[in-house]
């Protein structure tokens, strides 16, 4: 660890954030350090070069951010498209179509309003599990 610590110093010195920018990359693409290692650095340098610009470009960093936020999993994603639309789970509104007609209104918005405070971590007051 030591090592990594004196290299990130010493990249620190030639190019400020230099490092964080190169890790990132590596991260990235595992095999511009294997290249950069051979000599190969014309990707590596371009890597770098890009890591940069998304670390310091606020509108390349906003980009980043909403491809990272789309990337990550949604509660939405398993949903039927009615339920999607509704912005419910499809199991908030299971068995709502079984009951009588004015019921069933009632029933599905209890449901739903579990599952937003089920998103949003919060516990139903009725005391049945979400």
């Amino acid at each position: 660890m030591r090592t990594l610590n004196r290299a990130r110093d010493a990249f620190e010195a030639l190019r400020p954030h230099g490092w964080r920018d190169a890790e990132a990359a590596y991260v990235k693409d595992p095999t511009l350090a294997r290249d950069a290692a051979k000599g190969q650095l014309t990707r590596a340098i371009r890597a770098l070069k890009l890591e940069t610009e998304l670390r310091t470009a606020p509108r390349a960093r906003a980009d980043r951010f909403v491809e990272r936020w789309q990337q990550l999993p949604s509660p939405l994603n398993s949903a039927s498209p009615s339920t999607a639309r509704a912005g419910a789970s499809p199991r908030s509104t299971a068995g709502s179509e079984t009951r009588s007609g004015g019921g069933r209104k009632k029933n599905r918005g209890r449901d739903e309003a579990g599952s937003v405070e089920r998103l949003q971590g919060g516990k139903r007051g009725s005391g049945s599990q979400p």
